[in-house]
């Protein structure tokens, strides 16, 4: 029997475009079961939401079915963009692109980045520094990677299931792609 998970509110680093609000999540008020708690992340951290095994968005009003387990999960962000990079002309400073890159599996120069990774969002098989094997890793929320590769990294990913649903965010930066390299 499913339970219901409600999220009450958020709090955001940035709140200028729905991009920035569904991935700049620093606080987050959930209630489950009649329980409410809040988490908090970190300077440099962004809060992620993993339902039954699948990424899903930290929005105000949402409510998400809950089979067997949730997490509201803090993961480093690996930022690019910012001052220097917008994504369209004659935006104002304030409004240039900070890209906030949240992922299942971050490899930066051929190693495995923990606190950079959701792990919990990868469900069965296995997966190492060099590949994933017989993994199924769905992200159904805007603006999640599910494996980026930086910095040199290579990666051989067999006989997996991979599913993303949601707005990719920007298809020029690669933030939102299932697999980004």
């Amino acid at each position: 029997m499913s339970k219901q998970l409600e999220i009450i509110r958020t709090t955001v680093a940035n709140d200028y475009t729905t991009t920035a609000v569904a991935s700049t999540v620093t606080a987050a008020e959930v209630r489950y079961e009649g329980a409410e708690q809040t988490v908090t992340a970190a300077e440099g951290s962004a809060l992620v939401l993993v339902v039954d095994g699948a990424q899903r968005d930290l929005l105000p009003g949402a409510v998400y079915e809950v089979a067997e387990r949730f997490q509201v999960k803090e993961v480093k962000v690996w930022r690019v963009g910012g001052p220097s990079a917008a994504p369209w002309v004659g935006a104002k400073e304030e409004e240039k692109a900070t890209y906030w890159f949240r992922q299942a599996l971050l490899l930066d120069n051929g190693k495995l980045a923990e606190d950079y990774s959701v792990r919990e969002a990868v469900v069965g098989g296995c997966y190492d520094e060099k590949g994933a094997k017989g993994i199924h890793l769905e992200t159904l929320g805007a603006h999640f990677n599910g494996i980026l590769l930086d910095n040199g990294s290579q990666y051989e990913i067999a006989d997996s299931k991979l599913r993303s649903y949601g707005d990719g965010g920007d298809d020029l930066a690669g933030w939102g792609a299932m697999v980004m390299a």
